[in-house]
């Protein structure tokens, strides 16, 4: 049975995905984040020489599209060290619908690294 071409929606946010993980800063962070199994804040600044706004910025994009993990909420931030690391499943989830998307296949996210769509 041969794969069914889906339309592919100009909203459908693969196009975001792929446009944030294209971003050189972006590729530098989530190279670091591949290396180690997590890092606080400071240690990413450190290692990547950025500075605090800037990799405030793209961590928040990269944990936006699922690719980026802390580990704790948002509400319990307040003062403590956060240790982010990478989702690899959602590096996985976004690379199939990157290919997808290509080939005009469906993209719809699934499962637990589902990032959201425009």
């Amino acid at each position: 049975m041969s794969p069914r071409l889906v339309p592919v929606p100009q909203g459908d946010g693969v196009l975001t995905l792929v446009k944030t993980l294209g971003d050189p800063v972006n590729v530098e962070i989530v190279r670091f984040l591949a290396s180690i199994d997590a890092a606080a804040f400071g240690d990413i600044m450190s290692s990547t020489k950025f500075a605090r706004a800037t990799l405030a910025k793209h961590l928040r994009a990269l944990q936006d599209i699922g690719v980026v993990v802390g580990d704790l909420p948002g509400e319990q931030r307040a003062g403590r060290h956060v240790r982010y690391s990478l989702n690899r499943a959602g590096v996985e989830e976004i690379t199939r619908r990157h290919l997808n998307y290509m080939l005009g296949l469906d993209v719809t996210p699934r499962g637990p690294a589902e990032a959201p769509t425009d």
